[in-house]
């Protein structure tokens, strides 16, 4: 019965051969590798055999009628409409959204092309916000 060697012995086993030089060693070592019980050839799975069933089949019931949607909207005399839902209110623009209206109507923006005038507008708020900071100091 052969003794199954693990890689690592048999780099040792080759390096020991090789150290030596005789030609009888390296036979061994190939040897005792070859040895090494063959692994058993697996059988094939049997096939699954087809199982029929009966299945009975049941009559559908008819799909029950759907209820109309509730209106969200009530028509007034008149013919005003009236939604159920409150509106929001528009929160007031920002002090930036005011500047960036104003700066984009001036003539010095307007000369510029149009991917270059955010970015003047951007400058101009960020000098404009500076200002604002020194005289609150």
């Amino acid at each position: 019965m052969s003794k199954k060697l693990t890689f690592a012995e048999k780099i040792k086993m080759q390096k020991e051969s090789s150290e030596e030089g005789s030609e009888g060693s390296e036979k061994l070592v190939e040897e005792k590798v070859e040895e090494q019980p063959k692994k058993k050839e697996r059988k094939p799975r049997k096939k699954a055999e087809k199982k029929t069933e009966v299945i009975e089949v049941k009559e559908e019931e008819p799909k029950k009628e759907r209820k109309p949607r509730k209106k969200k909207e009530e028509v007034l005399e008149g013919g005003a409409v009236e939604t159920k839902k409150p509106v929001k209110e528009k929160r007031p623009p920002s002090a930036y959204n005011i500047f960036v209206k104003d700066a984009y109507k001036s003539k010095e923006v307007q000369k510029l092309p149009p991917k270059e005038r955010f970015a003047k507008v951007a400058e101009m708020w960020h000098k404009h916000k500076q200002k604002g900071q020194k005289t609150k100091k």
